[in-house]
């Protein structure tokens, strides 16, 4: 053993000046301290700054995507018409209306000829980035009704 008796520990300065400031003075029972007049506001206000910043940067973040997603419709529309226009697709299509006899008497070749020539990829970005667009403004304009809807105050 060590030499200390078995029974409480000693409690140290810190111990005991927590103690005797939570101690009642007339009955020396110790009791929980009270908290802070206005501490129920803090935490209010500190929620509501947290929400506020929050909806500022989930709207932010909307407005860019929703910006980006612009911005990739338009390259995407740009690029399916180069695309379109370099691998003869439109050639194809013109024919159809230019000699419709001919392209019904050998519709399987111009079937497989419109399919071939048909630019899948830049129609993937093109309605990757509508789609997109058309999400990120659903979610945009709903930050923004909440945020102009939503009253931050506490002390109303």
């Amino acid at each position: 053993m060590t030499g200390r008796a078995a029974g409480p520990r000693r409690r140290t300065k810190k111990t005991n000046i927590l103690v005797y400031l939570a101690m009642d003075k007339n009955d020396n029972k110790l009791h929980a301290p009270a908290p802070a007049a206005d501490l129920k506001t803090r935490i209010l206000l500190s929620i509501e700054k947290r929400e506020r910043r929050m909806l500022i940067l989930k709207t932010v973040a909307f407005g860019t995507v929703l910006l980006a997603s612009l911005g990739l419709i338009v390259f995407g529309a740009m690029d399916l018409a180069a695309e379109a226009t370099r691998s003869g697709f439109f050639a194809f299509t013109s024919l159809l209306f230019s000699d419709f006899s001919v392209t019904l008497a050998s519709s399987s070749d111009f079937m497989l000829s419109i399919v071939e020539s048909f630019p899948i990829f830049s129609t993937v970005v093109l309605l990757s980035g509508i789609f997109s667009a058309i999400w990120s403004s659903a979610e945009f304009l709903s930050e923004v009704t909440l945020m102009r809807s939503r009253t931050f105050s506490v002390l109303q």
